[in-house]
């Protein structure tokens, strides 16, 4: 049984079930504030100085939805398998789905939902996907280009302090989950799903990729102060990506509408301009 979260709302309004990214945990949408990042080495709350960190959940929550979030229990291993947990999920909670599914999906969650639509019998009335690379991550091609060295790493010792979040992050990259976001993978070549009639779609996608600091710099910076602009990923380019996705690669491919926001890869789950997007567009459909 995967760990979940259950929130009985109005039985007026939709079913809003919330899918978390590769490598993280419901609590991405449902407590981002204690949601651990980078291979556990610190929280939402310490990376973005703020206790005070709410989601479309709790919005969501306020109209008065019935809510459903859960941990994959792989959350680096293949859609596949989390498009069965989500399966299994709902069977136990059909009856709270008799007015429809709003769906968000944050990164890669995005793509689990539309694998998960593409036989299900369930009315959808919305679906949301924030930062999710549909057109694959050109930074996952380029940590390809060095899987020789995070298979080595990954061989390491990891109950070794001074190599323990090193030989996560390798792993990680070597997982079923990452590969799969490759721009030229298996998994994206056969998704087939389309749109369904009478339901609404949104993506949205971030411009800012200071996500990742080093001493206090950010990365991205420092990649685009030093490096010849056609050797840097647009993943991390101020006005081209969040940090890990790229704006063209945020676009759902049927979205009603599309938008982007100044806002890094994390930061789209919890931003006030996105948030109030989503909820003045949720608000029709409940």
């Amino acid at each position: 049984m995967a760990d979940y979260f259950f929130h009985k709302g109005s039985s007026r309004a939709p079913l809003a079930l919330f899918i978390h990214g590769l490598g993280l945990a419901m609590e991405s949408w449902t407590d981002p504030a204690n949601q651990k990042i980078f291979v556990g080495t610190k929280s939402l709350a310490e990376h973005f100085r703020s206790s005070d960190l709410k989601t479309s959940f709790h919005d969501l929550k306020d109209m008065g939805c019935t809510l459903l979030a859960w941990t994959q229990r792989r959350p680096s291993g293949p859609v596949s398998i989390a498009v069965d947990e989500l399966t299994d999920l709902l069977i136990q909670h059909r009856q709270y789905a008799d007015k429809g599914l709003i769906i968000f999906g944050h990164s890669r969650g995005g793509l689990i939902a539309r694998k998960f639509l593409e036989g299900s019998p369930y009315q959808l009335r919305m679906l949301i996907t924030l930062g999710t690379p549909h057109h694959g991550s050109g930074l996952c091609d380029f940590a390809r280009k060095l899987s020789f060295l995070s298979s080595t790493v990954s061989k390491m010792q990891s109950g070794r302090e001074d190599v323990s979040g090193l030989v996560k992050a390798a792993r990680f990259l070597q997982s079923r989950g990452f590969k799969e976001l490759y721009t030229d993978s298996y998994f994206l070549s056969t998704l087939k799903d389309d749109p369904i009639r009478g339901a609404m779609y949104l993506s949205i996608g971030g411009t800012n990729p200071d996500l990742v600091k080093i001493k206090g710099q950010p990365l991205a910076d420092m990649l685009c102060r030093y490096l010849p602009g056609i050797v840097v990923p647009d993943e991390m380019k101020s006005g081209a990506g969040d940090g890990l996705v790229t704006c063209r690669s945020a676009v759902l491919p049927y979205a009603d509408e599309h938008m982007d926001f100044h806002c890094n890869h994390l930061k789209l789950l919890f931003a006030k301009e996105v948030r109030g997007f989503i909820s003045g567009k949720a608000e029709n459909m409940i």
